[in-house]
């Protein structure tokens, strides 16, 4: 349904097989199976979208989200909360927009191979422009628990199989907590690491366990 005044627009969707054009974070538009959301586009300068209940399905995952977004194309700001269902983690990286670092990125694509992501949640504040935050601009935090991952970091280290962990990363900097994986034939019974400034083409990984 659609409502139009002089202030605002309201649109509520309920959809199959949408194709989603965002510019502003994608080169490419995004097919899904389905899509509902309650939305309002305030008649600003610039305009603001409001977005509430927002379901998004495609093959290979499910996405719910609130929050706002201003609709400046050269830098909008974004204030939203994610919820992404189970999914495969090669499934991920797909769905990143194209202002994440390439280190992020990589850390996806290599760093972790195989197993799923039973869940994760993201927050973002700020404009995106200034994403990753490193002068505290804004906030961007995201969890992932994953599950029978393979972490292979480094190829002079040795992989680690059958791994279990939580991953959080705020802003520019990642931190990994398990209690469950191998190296080897050896069982680790606790793990934690941290990435500090992944933007950084020289960061490293430093483990505890």
């Amino acid at each position: 349904s659609l409502s139009i005044n002089n202030e605002n627009i309201q649109v509520q969707l309920d959809t199959e097989l949408p194709k989603i054009k965002l510019g502003a974070l994608y080169d490419e538009p995004l097919f899904f199976s389905a899509l509902k959301a309650d939305i309002e586009i305030i008649k600003d300068d610039p305009y603001k979208l409001i977005l509430q209940n927002l379901e998004l399905a495609s093959t290979d995952l499910s996405i719910y989200s609130t929050g706002a977004i201003q609709l400046d194309k050269a830098n909008p700001f974004i204030d939203v909360v994610m919820h992404i269902d189970e999914t495969n983690i090669e499934n991920i990286s797909n769905y990143l927009p194209k202002q994440t670092k390439p280190e992020l990125r990589n850390w996806f694509n290599q760093a972790l191979a195989g197993g799923k992501i039973l869940s994760s949640d993201l927050i973002f504040h700020g404009y995106l422009n200034d994403y990753p935050f490193n002068n505290a601009e804004g906030n961007f935090k995201a969890i992932f628990n994953i599950e029978n991952t393979t972490l292979d970091y480094n190829e002079q280290w040795p992989a680690i199989d059958n791994f279990t962990a939580e991953i959080i990363i705020i802003n520019d900097d990642l931190s990994i907590s398990s209690h469950s994986g191998y190296i080897f034939d050896a069982k680790i019974n606790e793990l934690s690491a941290e990435i500090k400034d992944l933007s950084n083409s020289e960061h490293q990984l430093n483990i505890i366990g």
